[in-house]
């Protein structure tokens, strides 16, 4: 059976919002702490958490999670060094055949919808499985590992993405 890691990206300032939208409150919960419960369920491992702006404030609302937590010092670079921090640290291992990528501000996503993305994965052997809203692909989506090290050299900033 292949393994399947998640990574949730969530180093982002929130700058338009002006507040943490990873602590936003969803079902009487931060979303962070929704999103990371999500990722538990799908039975994944690793499960990486990338943090950045807010960290400190973030960190206490994933107490006694099973998850790693992993600090982007280089977030205000954008969503693509969120990407190289957390591969490099939770997906390059042997065991590791993809990764999942999702963000904190996505409530709607469910451990279904990510265990749809494995299995199509699982019976279509394509290398990206993304999520379709409308006509637009996006995350939550997963990539197999012969791409590690593509995601790993991206260079993407947060302005480049609308």
């Amino acid at each position: 059976m292949s393994r399947v890691g998640i990574l949730i990206l969530a180093a982002g300032a929130s700058n338009r919002l002006g507040q943490p939208k990873q602590l936003l409150a969803y079902k009487g919960k931060p979303l962070i702490r929704q999103m990371a419960e999500v990722a538990i369920q799908t039975g994944c491992q690793p499960i990486g958490i990338v943090l950045g702006a807010y960290a400190e404030t973030i960190v206490p609302h994933l107490a006694n999670l099973d998850i790693q937590i992993i600090y982007n010092e280089q977030w205000e670079s954008g969503i693509a060094s969120s990407i190289r921090y957390g591969l490099e640290m939770v997906a390059i291992t042997p065991k590791l055949d993809a990764i999942v990528l999702m963000v904190c501000d996505q409530p709607f996503v469910s451990s279904d919808l990510i265990h749809q993305l494995i299995n199509k994965h699982r019976t279509t052997n394509v290398p990206i499985v993304a999520s379709e809203y409308g006509e637009i692909l996006g995350i939550p989506a997963l990539f197999h590992k012969a791409l590690f090290l593509e995601l790993i050299e991206i260079r993407l900033s947060s302005n480049t993405i609308k």
